[in-house]
């Protein structure tokens, strides 16, 4: 799927109130999430960030689906969100089934029905302080434009964390 510049200018108007606010760091998070989701068309979405303890917590996701393989992530220490957050890169892979890098994640991915992931690292003072991925249903490539868009993403959910106070001890 294609997104028009016009569709990721709204998308990012409707959170354009998180860039300079101070309120709740929950329901922000919620929020770009939730826009995420719609925007790509997507099956799922979550959001990482790293807890007191610089270990990666879910801490907003679209389903039971995303939330089980983010914990999952955790647990095995694998998987795109990982990858993506060590890397300080966007992750992507267009069809989970036949993915070898993650051995626990990518079949458990597809039995959840879900093919295709893209992550993107949260920065912050050059560290990476958490994660935002889609996930789609269908094989998948992911086009340049929805890797810009992600990436924007974000670097909204950095403002959105650092202007709430949260930042990570890094």
């Amino acid at each position: 799927m294609r997104m028009s510049a016009g569709e990721v200018r709204q998308a990012l108007r409707e959170l354009d109130d998180l860039r300079y606010s101070a309120g709740d760091l929950d329901q922000a998070l919620r929020r770009i999430v939730l826009a995420t989701h719609r925007l790509f068309a997507v099956d799922g979405a979550g959001l990482m960030l790293l807890d007191p303890d610089q270990v990666l917590r879910n801490v907003a996701v679209s389903d039971q689906r995303v939330d089980h393989l983010e914990q999952l992530q955790i647990e095995h220490g694998e998987g795109p969100c990982v990858d993506a957050f060590e890397q300080k890169t966007l992750v992507d892979a267009a069809d989970l089934a036949a993915e070898g890098r993650w051995p626990s994640f990518s079949p458990a991915a597809a039995e959840r029905g879900l093919r295709a992931v893209l992550a993107s690292p949260i920065p912050y003072n050059q560290h990476a302080i958490g994660v935002v991925a889609v996930f789609s249903a269908k094989v998948r490539p992911w086009s340049p434009e929805g890797e810009l868009t992600l990436i924007s993403f974000t670097d909204l959910a950095a403002l959105g964390s650092v202007a709430s106070g949260q930042r990570a001890a890094c």
